[in-house]
């Protein structure tokens, strides 16, 4: 288990894996995102893995993209999975109940997504991820947590799986994401046929 220090009465960012499956080398800790090396053991398996604990002001979240950017920028790596509670969503259709304005915090979100050519890896269920529990009218749910992958999917060959997993105490569900074994290639070669 890799984790950061709590942020006031909010919980930490942690990443778990199972034992003997991986090592980690950690590279930074801040207060909203950590990342590091993540290598399977008895495979080729290697990425760079980014958790994100989004700040509830705008202004906060644009600094923490930018941190993140300038760290892909340094980095260069060939595969990066970026995933936590990004605390905005990305479409309106992401939103149920609540006023439907798009924020300025969406907005850079949707930039910083689209600049750092992120492919959003899909939950297994197109549910929200946070609801703040109240019933009613008052009662709003959104898509606040999911996963991204940044680099070249032909050469990472690794199935990715993200599940929403069933509700705790916390007013969000937990995501979990799975990487399955290596994808098989078909050995099928390309046909044109000239029509």
């Amino acid at each position: 288990m890799e984790a950061t220090e709590s942020i006031g009465v909010s919980g930490r960012l942690a990443l778990l894996w199972k034992k003997n499956t991986i090592t980690y080398t950690g590279y930074v800790k801040m207060h909203h995102w950590m990342a590091g090396k993540i290598k399977a053991i008895n495979r080729d398996t290697e990425f760079i893995i980014i958790n994100v604990y989004g700040p509830i002001t705008t202004d906060k979240k644009k600094a923490v993209w930018s941190e993140i950017n300038h760290f892909l920028t340094d980095l260069k790596a060939p595969h990066y999975i970026i995933g936590g509670d990004f605390n905005t969503i990305l479409h309106q259709s992401e939103k149920i109940g609540g006023a439907k304005i798009m924020r300025q915090s969406q907005k850079d979100f949707i930039e910083w997504v689209d600049n750092n050519y992120l492919l959003e890896i899909k939950t297994d269920k197109s549910s929200h991820t946070w609801n703040n529990r109240r019933s009613g009218f008052s009662n709003i749910s959104e898509i606040l947590d999911r996963f991204f992958f940044k680099g070249d999917l032909i050469s990472f060959q690794v199935e990715m799986k993200a599940s929403i997993l069933p509700w705790s105490r916390s007013d969000h569900f937990p995501v979990l994401l799975e990487l399955i074994g290596e994808v098989k290639t078909i050995g099928r070669p390309f046909k044109f046929e000239n029509m």
